[in-house]
């Protein structure tokens, strides 16, 4: 309440696991939420609470964040298909499609990775002509530390803007110990300097705290 207005909404999020991924030769997983107004309408476009819920013709709406299907049984480390959302890719991105990893050495020291679709957005009323492909490899370069280098092709406007697709990545991590891990990455869009960031984490095993530091710039 503020004032004369009022507002009373409930939501429900779902998360859920289908199957057990060390036995079945397939498992599935979603993750959605739902939102309902209790007011019994979308609320007025001048009221402190009016949200972007309010702007959908009805007062009960739904988002589906997640939803894949993993089939284990194939002979790759990873063979998901549906809707599922990527954060070590140059861009944070959430598609519908599907996506593959494989560790071709015994030591399983490198890791080869590849995906593409359609990209989503919560509240995109038109998401025709937004794509996404790439590819990926990983490696463990010596002791705690691991190196990676993308290359994504992204088609979203939202993003990147138009005539703005091509984009490089590469990253480092290093863990100093069960305590500490070390992260740092660089982008290019289009062949120049994207962003840059790097971040420290700090969880003392026995202690429950956990300090974060972080630098990120925006270089494009």
């Amino acid at each position: 309440t503020a004032g004369g207005d009022h507002d009373q909404d409930i939501y429900t999020l779902l998360g859920a696991t289908i199957g057990d991924p060390e036995k079945d030769p397939y498992s599935g997983y979603i993750l959605g939420r739902l939102s309902q107004d209790l007011d019994g309408d979308q609320g007025e476009e001048d009221s402190p609470f009016y949200s972007l819920e309010d702007t959908y013709d009805h007062s009960l709406n739904g988002h589906l964040y997640e939803a894949y299907v993993d089939f284990h049984d194939t002979g790759l480390d990873l063979l998901r298909a549906g809707r599922q959302t990527f954060y070590d890719t140059p861009a944070y991105v959430r598609f519908d499609g599907a996506s593959l990893a494989a560790r071709p050495d015994e030591d399983d020291s490198a890791e080869l990775g590849a995906y593409g679709g359609r990209t989503v957005h919560e509240y995109e009323s038109s998401p025709e002509g937004d794509a996404v492909y790439g590819a990926y490899l990983s490696e463990a370069l010596w002791t705690g530390g691991r190196g990676r280098i993308d290359y994504m092709h992204l088609e979203d406007e939202q993003q990147l803007g138009t005539e703005q697709n091509d984009l490089w990545a590469a990253q480092i991590r290093q863990a100093g110990g069960r305590d500490l891990q070390l992260k740092s990455g660089y982008s290019w869009l289009e062949g120049a300097p994207r962003e840059f960031d790097a971040r420290a984490t700090w969880l003392p095993y026995e202690t429950g705290w956990l300090v974060q530091g972080s630098y990120y710039a925006l270089l494009q």
